[in-house]
Parts: C-alpha cells; sequence; structure tokens
C-alpha cells in the first residue's frame, strides 16, 4: 500500500485529527488554523478538538 492509498483510505475528520495531533505544539496549534478555516472564538465553545473540528466539518463552507 502506498501512502497515497493509505490516506486516500482515511476518512476526513481521521486524517484531520491526526494531523491536529501532531501540531498541537506547534505554531499554528491547530489543524483547522493550519488549512485557512476561520477559527476566531472556535476554542471558546469546545472542550475537545475533536468535537470542534466534527462541528467544523458540519457546517456549510463559505467560500
Amino acid at each position: 500500500m502506498t501512502n497515497r492509498e493509505k490516506l486516500g483510505s482515511m476518512a476526513l475528520y481521521d486524517m484531520l485529527l491526526m494531523m491536529n495531533e501532531n501540531i498541537e505544539d506547534k505554531e499554528p496549534e491547530c489543524v483547522l488554523d493550519a488549512i485557512g478555516a476561520e477559527v476566531e472564538g472556535r476554542c471558546a465553545n469546545v472542550t475537545f478538538c475533536r468535537d470542534c473540528i466534527a462541528r467544523w466539518l458540519n457546517e456549510e463552507c463559505h467560500e
């Protein structure tokens, strides 16, 4: 299996969680910020990043 195949078979949610876990101690600290999503004020309303990422995935795209 190639890396392309492995990543292609992952659920988008799982991939974002994995990426977020690997950048939490770096800048930017959030995978959503890293991909250019609007994150201002988002962290104040959630306890866990996984909940925030799931909520973001279910929101309407504004672009």
